[in-house]
């Protein structure tokens, strides 16, 4: 006797045929085998394409227990985390058993109970250390609106405001932003910690109507910066020895007001291959800051080419230690912390700002 499961009319009515020593035609037959293979695929692909999002949503539950497991939140947020890690096993429990909505329901219960000490954490400890980072940084800088460091402010500010809108259940600790905004606040207290400036002074650093860096100048650069570089870099390897190191380097050159002998070598070296762009002789006043934006230029970019130079020879034999320059050219726009003078000639304008900094660390 052959047993059907009663799943169609169709296998009921065979299973009557057979057991009651009828028999069966090949159009009966046939007509089970495509009755049964209809009921297989509407029955497995529904249940396939569950497990398959309730895996997902186990995964994603791994990935925030793992991360609050690593901010020892045992110690810090016992009930939560006791919680997360009992709803997660529950999880893997019931989706080794293919309870599917229970393994479901478990890693919701897990992921906000993880979600619930992310927002602690970032209330308790990121939100803080932002806070601290926007005052230490004005302490730094002062009123030298080139420090790079005037760049975090406003994310650390962003930083801030989505600490309220957690605080206000505006928004929830999303896993992503969390670890974004926990990497981010990292590398600016890092750059903070290392950044460091020199300013140089033209008349030393060039000779009159040059833009290539006088001996006294690289050795200015050599003694000052190239070192100070070095004993940060050489710092940080000890720590990650396997990681790349990215070095940020920012020289933002100034000129005076002063005008151009056009019949001078210099003037000739200025406008090459920028020609076309040259304010005509009957505007002055354009013409001479053109000129003086475009040595600005060319001293910054020395000074930039000097450094990379020289840390290139020194690292050559480290692949990880990378090198980001940045020289811009300010050309007659008055430095901050220098009054104006009448004098177009004025030396506190003729300066070089070298500003540099441990930016990434990255495997």
């Amino acid at each position: 006797m052959i047993d059907f499961k009663p799943e169609s009319k169709i296998a009921n009515k065979l299973s009557h045929q057979l057991n009651m020593g009828g028999s069966v035609t090949a159009y009966d037959l046939f007509i089970m085998i495509i009755s049964v293979v209809i009921l297989l695929l509407s029955g497995c692909a529904p249940n396939m394409k569950l497990l398959n999002e309730v895996s997902n949503k186990i995964q994603k539950a791994e990935e925030y227990y793992k991360t609050v497991e690593g901010l020892e939140a045992d110690k810090k947020y016992s009930d939560s985390f006791t919680t997360a890690k009992l709803e997660l096993n529950r999880a893997q429990s019931y989706f080794t058993r293919k309870k599917a909505k229970k393994a479901s329901q478990a890693a919701a219960n897990s992921m906000t109970a993880s979600q619930k000490i992310l927002k602690r954490y970032y209330l308790d400890e990121i939100a803080p250390q932002a806070d601290e980072l926007i005052k230490d940084i004005g302490e730094k800088i002062g009123d030298d609106t080139d420090n790079p460091l005037n760049e975090y402010v406003p994310e650390l500010n962003a930083m801030l405001d989505y600490g309220r809108k957690l605080e206000t259940d505006h928004e929830t600790a999303l896993l992503d932003e969390f670890l974004k905004k926990q990497d981010k606040i990292k590398t600016i207290q890092r750059s903070k910690d290392t950044l460091t400036s020199k300013k140089l002074n033209a008349d030393v650093s060039f000779k009159p109507g040059k833009y290539n860096l006088s001996a006294k100048g690289k050795g200015i650069i050599k003694k000052e910066v190239i070192k100070n570089i070095i004993t940060d870099k050489n710092r940080y390897r000890k720590k990650y020895p396997q990681s790349t190191i990215t070095m940020k380097i920012e020289i933002k050159g100034y000129t005076d007001r002063i005008g151009f002998n056009e019949k001078k070598p210099l003037f000739k070296k200025l406008i090459k291959s920028v020609k076309a762009q040259l304010p005509p002789k009957n505007k002055p006043k354009k013409r001479r800051q053109f000129l003086n934006q475009r040595l600005s230029e060319l001293r910054a970019k020395s000074i930039s080419d000097y450094i990379v130079l020289q840390l290139s020879d020194y690292h050559k034999n480290d692949s990880n230690f990378k090198i980001d320059p940045n020289p811009v050219g300010m050309g007659e726009i008055l430095p901050s912390g220098v009054k104006p003078l009448k004098s177009s000639s004025d030396p506190k304008r003729r300066i070089c700002k070298i500003y540099f900094y441990i930016a990434l660390i990255s495997n």
